[in-house]
């Protein structure tokens, strides 16, 4: 192709009043022989900025999405291009708040959730070109750096609408013209490939960071010279400064930790030291409290965002709601997802469900044990004789509900003190409700199924989609709770039957199980055979090996290794057609999939209210997805907001496939740094969805 040496880039105005535009860049008059190579944008800028201000003044440059190793293509629009942000690193325009809403909520939508942007924006491409000017004859057919054009249309729905890119989304949020009044949107404006995988884009590389960090750590120290400078030395965060271990951005105003917070019922306030360092910010100690927290200070704090009702923010005179200005991104967004409260409430049981429901239990625990204990009388009471292993008759198990309140600590903890996995126990023992009230312990039969309406898919598998329907198919009274913990085993069920037609294909035609790596087990440790649900619901021919891969500090103490350096591992037959093994140890790490974890590698992964973006351990499972794109990966969060940052971890397709999982827990659960609708396996989404060729 014959290089241009002018291309276009965008102008992102901190001033809202200004539109987003796109700007030609003449180059013709830097023509020289070899043409005009590299990042000139940077130069351009820099020139831009009044000469008394150049040295103190520079152009920073951050990766949106950063250009990839593949290049083999001939098109500006390749994949492998990159995407960056130019911006005049000016502490006068952070001083002032001059903050820029529209660059940093772009920001947000390519997975850099802490960036925040102020002073105006400029967005390029940079990519390799073939350069075939035949006046260089000398340079004919080489591949040079160069500036690519792109245009405001690729980045201006994401910056005024929201960060989260998906069409349903997009198409609901109002973007009104008194608000934006240079907004230049058309109706067809679509979302670019580019921005639909960023996320996924800098996770891989944070965790190539990461790696490096790691490898870097495990080296040699340098031993110092005493002879050299304290300043010559690698630098350390002193008080009051925050450093990234991980590689992750630290989100500060939306630092939500999405995985189980709420099963201990607690959370941290920051505690001001009287100590400060060069007139930094206060240093955060941590304390435990069970209140709401202020989004941007982490105070304590009731007073909800008026316009999204999603988050807190401290009264005045404090300013938490103009310092936290981030949250303005997100703000549409969120509104959006607290309106879908009533609808993700709704459940077809009678009655029982409705005070699990309430304002008091997105603020507590509290209730729900207390309506565990004297509603279901399934816990015992403070001031009752009766003990909990009375409760157990002759069984020295714990309760399959304590962990529903007490969370799951593993090791010598209260919650995994009575937990042992060989023994068996039956759904009477298990949910300790009258016979009517359970699930028959056997599976279902043709003439259960014709009896439901319930169809088959093309596996043989029941289309199970609501719980209604698990009801009626299970003869189960809709006056009965069993669906508070029939939530882990149907979700599995559901992930199976969604998403598993590929693989138990495969693992059919191979004469062979299908199987299935459950990641992340805690809990789930204490009611075993409540998995037994999910052989139950599969047909015969349906034959599944199911691996609860345990972090070995989960163990409950009656799983003990045989020895220091030898992982822990235990077989059970659950149904005919499921074999469960307990395996101990951190995936892809201490226990290789391929090989430690039953007969093969897994043809499916699922993991439950996982939370993949809050936990540096997840990463080699999102790694391995990546890598294995055979391998399915299903994954449940408590919220939409986590569950859209963890599902774009596996780029646009699983970002799109996150939808409201119809076997959520039905009762509402305290996150208390936001007031999102929040359910134990309240969403779902997919990596590496596969499709039969049919």
């Amino acid at each position: 192709m014959e290089v241009s040496f002018s291309f276009s880039f965008i102008v992102i105005p901190s001033d809202e009043r200004k539109a987003i535009e796109t700007v030609v860049l003449d180059l013709s008059h830097l023509n020289d022989e070899d043409g005009v190579g590299g990042d000139q944008l940077p130069g351009y800028l820099q020139n831009q900025i009044d000469e008394s201000e150049r040295q103190q003044d520079l152009i920073q440059v951050t990766p949106l999405k950063r250009m990839s190793s593949n290049t083999n293509t001939n098109t500006n629009t390749s994949s492998a291009d990159g995407i960056y942000a130019y911006y005049r690193h000016s502490k006068k325009d952070e001083a002032d708040g001059n903050c820029n809403e529209r660059a940093t909520t772009l920001a947000m939508a390519c997975g850099l959730l802490s960036h925040r942007f102020f002073g105006d924006v400029h967005i390029s491409r940079l990519g390799y070109v073939h350069f075939t000017d035949t006046k260089h004859s000398h340079s004919h057919g080489e591949r040079q750096l160069r500036n690519i054009s792109i245009v405001s249309d690729e980045i201006e729905l994401a910056c005024v609408a929201g960060p989260d890119i998906r069409s349903n989304i997009m198409s609901k949020i109002k973007i009104y013209p008194d608000d934006f009044p240079a907004c230049n949107l058309k109706g067809d404006t679509m979302i670019p490939d580019w921005l639909q995988n960023a996320a996924k884009s800098n996770y891989e590389d944070s965790a190539s960071l990461s790696t490096l960090a790691s490898v870097m750590k495990r080296a040699p120290q340098h031993q110092p010279d005493p002879d050299e400078d304290d300043h010559t030395h690698e630098h350390e965060p002193v008080d009051g400064e925050a450093i990234s271990d991980n590689g992750i951005d630290k989100d500060d105003d939306h630092d939500v930790d999405s995985h189980d917070s709420s099963q201990n019922d607690n959370n941290t306030i920051p505690m001001e030291s009287t100590k400060t360092t060069d007139q930094k910010l206060p240093i955060i100690r941590n304390a435990v409290t069970r209140v709401p927290l202020c989004l941007h200070c982490r105070r304590p704090a009731d007073t909800l965002c008026p316009s999204c009702n999603g988050a807190y923010f401290c009264d005045d005179p404090r300013s938490c709601i103009t310092d936290g200005w981030s949250h303005q991104c997100l703000c549409k967004t969120w509104a959006l997802y607290t309106q879908r409260r009533k609808a993700l409430s709704k459940f077809p049981f009678l009655q029982w469900h409705l005070p699990l429901l309430n304002r008091e239990c997105q603020l507590s625990n509290t209730p729900y044990r207390n309506y565990l204990k004297n509603v279901l009388c399934v816990l015992p009471d403070d001031n009752s004789p009766i003990t909990r292993d009375d409760l157990w008759w002759d069984t020295t198990a714990g309760s399959w509900w304590d962990t529903e309140v007490d969370g799951w600590e593993g090791g010598s903890s209260a919650s995994a003190k009575y937990v042992d996995p060989s023994i068996r126990r039956t759904y009477a023992q298990g949910f300790r409700l009258e016979g009517d009230m359970l699930p028959p312990e056997s599976r279902v039969t043709d003439v259960d199924a014709a009896m439901s309406m319930i169809q088959r898919d093309s596996c043989g598998l029941l289309r199970l989609d609501s719980w209604k329907g698990y009801y009626r198919l299970r003869k189960i009274p809709l006056t009965s709770p069993v669906a508070l913990l029939c939530s882990f085993p149907l979700t599995v069920y559901h992930a199976i039957q969604r998403y598993g037609e590929v693989p138990i294909t495969v693992a059919k035609m191979l004469k062979r199980p299908m199987r299935l790596h459950l990641i992340g087990v805690e809990k789930e440790m204490n009611f075993i055979d409540l998995f037994k649900e999910v052989g139950f619901l599969l047909p015969d021919d349906v034959m599944i090996e199911m691996v609860f891969i345990v972090r070995v500090d989960m163990l409950p103490p009656n799983c003990d290794s045989p020895s220091p350096d030898q992982e822990y591992s235990m077989k059970i037959d659950l149904t005919p057609n499921i074999s469960l093994t307990i395996q101990s140890g951190t995936y892809a790490e201490t226990i290789d999939p391929t090989f430690d974890c039953g007969s093969g590698p897994p043809d499916m992964i699922i993991a439950m209210n996982a939370g993949l973006y809050a936990y540096e351990s997840w990463r080699v499972v999102v790694e391995y997805l990546s890598v294995h794109p055979g391998v399915v990966g299903v994954f449940t969060d408590y919220n939409e907001h986590s569950g859209l940052n963890c599902a774009s971890l596996g780029g646009g397709k699983s970002r799109d496939s996150l939808y409201v999982n119809p076997f959520r827990q039905p009762r509402t659960m305290p996150v208390y740094s936001m007031n999102l609708p929040q359910f134990s396996n309240g969403f779902m989404y997919v990596y590496n969805e596969q499709e039969l060729d049919m």
